[in-house]
């Protein structure tokens, strides 16, 4: 996709902001369970030790590593949406107050 421009046109605000806060709730759920899951891993040290206990410690802080960075990514890419939607409702606004003062100025 390299010189390729990536675009976004929000057709539908309400669908939008719902797709996102379904986006944002299962992104945290997501965080929260993986990193549950690479602490359960990890805490094996407190009670045994060897080569294996090793490899599933690493797999723990691994698996905890991938997951904030997916969150992160996650997070971004909800970042932008909420940027886009923010700029739609501004110009929009400002669109509607224009007309009005210009149609105001016309019959006023």
């Amino acid at each position: 996709m390299a010189g390729n421009s990536l675009q976004i046109a929000i057709k539908e605000k309400s669908q939008a902001l719902s797709w996102l806060k379904m986006v944002e709730e299962i992104n945290e759920s997501y965080r929260v369970a993986m990193k549950e899951a690479g602490e359960t891993l990890t805490d094996m040290q407190n009670f045994a030790d060897g080569t294996l206990v090793d490899e599933l410690v690493d797999f723990g802080t691994r698996i905890m590593d991938a997951a904030q960075a997916t969150f992160n990514a996650i997070d971004t890419i909800a970042d932008t949406v909420n940027s886009i939607l923010s700029k739609v409702t501004d110009f929009t606004e400002n669109v509607v107050g224009s007309i009005g003062k210009t149609i105001g100025k016309i019959f006023g």
